[in-house]
């Protein structure tokens, strides 16, 4: 049950990247572009139990952002409930922070995404580790068609770097907005390659990508190249 009601705030005045936002009990993390009839939940759990988990959720070029409270069960369990596409106002990507009420406790999420008969589950792991500014992922088959998610939870302008192969290419560079999502797609070639994405910014963002229609997290590397 959902004990808030949605309601709009500043979304730049909402989060930062920081310290204290980057830890073991924050989920940040991408809901993909979907089509008209998809739904897409998010689970919360840890221990010790947690009061409840806010769910702040930022549409794609908005200004504002979505914000509801869940408690936690007695089985130390908090689900979104309703339908964070909903929240998302149906658009095509959106950036979601998931917090537990005490910010120095583990937790763990799952985003569970139905499209159609199509059922599809990813773990999101804290900030701590998900957060980042250099990725790498190889490219093997992409018949199915692929693209890379890329979220920036500051309150500026996220400056990214493709470069396919190693860190000597030079590729296109993108920029992704403040406390927002983008979708990358990528094209078809070149494959059996690895793909880095840098990220010139002085602050982290996650990665997330879809490849022939499932979707995963892209995990930080270490410092930019």
């Amino acid at each position: 049950m959902i004990t808030n009601s949605a309601r709009l705030l500043g979304a730049v005045a909402l989060l930062a990247v920081s310290a204290t936002t980057a830890n073991a009990a924050t989920h940040i993390f991408i809901l993909p572009e979907g089509v008209s009839g998809d739904r897409a939940f998010a689970d919360v759990s840890g221990e010790p139990r947690n009061a409840n988990v806010r769910f702040v959720v930022y549409q794609q070029g908005a200004t504002s952002a979505r914000i509801f409270t869940v408690p936690m069960n007695t089985q130390n369990f908090a689900t979104s409930s309703a339908d964070l596409l909903f929240f998302a106002n149906v658009r095509p990507v959106a950036l979601v922070v998931a917090q537990t009420t005490d910010p120095s406790t583990p937790s763990v999420a799952v985003l569970r995404q139905r499209s159609g008969t199509a059922r599809d589950a990813v773990t999101i792991p804290s900030s701590n580790v998900m957060l980042g500014r250099s990725f790498n992922m190889p490219l093997g088959d992409l018949t199915g068609g692929a693209a890379i998610y890329i979220g920036n939870p500051n309150p500026s302008d996220a400056i990214v770097d493709l470069q396919y192969g190693d860190s000597t290419q030079v590729g296109p560079q993108i920029t992704v907005g403040p406390t927002s999502a983008m979708k990358i797609d990528l094209p078809s070639t070149p494959t059996q390659t690895n793909l880095l994405i840098n990220i010139r910014s002085e602050f982290p963002v996650v990665v997330e990508a879809v490849i022939n229609r499932r979707t995963m997290v892209v995990m930080p590397i270490g410092p930019a190249v």
